[in-house]
């Protein structure tokens, strides 16, 4: 019997919008909590999601914050 994709949800080669969704640790950027609206993939390679940062705030709570991407 052939074990389900763990991302069935989403096209082969995308990534998921949260991983929480997922059950995926989630590790966010301490740039990203500056920023006034957010832009992710939505799971396959067409969708993006826009939102505000209170509503990717909430969406990321949980998730552990830390500075590990440098703008060059």
């Amino acid at each position: 019997m052939k074990s389900p994709q763990p991302f069935g949800d989403c096209v082969p080669g995308a990534v998921p919008a949260i991983g929480t969704c997922h059950l995926l640790d989630l590790i966010v950027d301490e740039s990203i909590d500056k920023q006034p609206e957010i832009y992710i993939e939505g799971g396959d390679h067409a969708t993006l999601i826009h939102m505000g940062q209170s509503e990717f705030a909430q969406l990321t709570k949980k998730a552990q914050r830390g500075r590990f991407s440098v703008r060059i």
